[in-house]
């Protein structure tokens, strides 16, 4: 009888190459068929005075964007990335910029001032600044003692 090394990790490179290919094939098919969502990137930070969200939008116009805010709290960014005629006319070889319509939705805390944010796009960038209202501090009431 002849003894056969066990190697249990032996097949992991095998499905490692496989998923490699599909994912591989279905981000082809998906830019093929321009359906990959476009999802910006988005850092939220938080100072004494506000919540401040950046946002990145290269290639995507002021006119393009709408941000709204619920009573529920729920901040809205929607927008639509455009593809201009000079793309649309190429055959692509490979295709890694993604063009469509985006929607982000954060819910707030309940101590934002909703009437006050503001918003600022320059080259590319969106900036949200969501001010804090000051904290409703509980009423504190003297009682005598008799």
């Amino acid at each position: 009888m002849r003894m056969v090394k066990y190697e249990p990790f032996s097949g992991f490179d095998a499905i490692s190459r496989h998923m490699n290919t599909l994912i591989t094939d279905l981000q082809k098919n998906a830019s093929a068929n321009n359906q990959v969502a476009f999802s910006p990137k988005m850092d939220i930070s938080e100072t004494e005075q506000a919540f401040i969200i950046h946002a990145e939008l290269p290639g995507v116009q002021k006119e393009d964007i709408k941000i709204s805010i619920s009573e529920d709290k729920t901040l809205s960014i929607t927008g639509e990335k455009k593809k201009s005629e000079q793309i649309q006319d190429k055959n692509f070889v490979r295709m890694e910029c993604f063009y469509g319509t985006f929607h982000r939705t954060f819910t707030v805390p309940e101590h934002i001032q909703s009437s006050s944010i503001k918003a600022d796009f320059t080259n590319g960038i969106l900036e949200i600044s969501l001010p804090k209202s000051e904290p409703i501090k509980p009423k504190e009431i003297m009682v005598e003692i008799a």
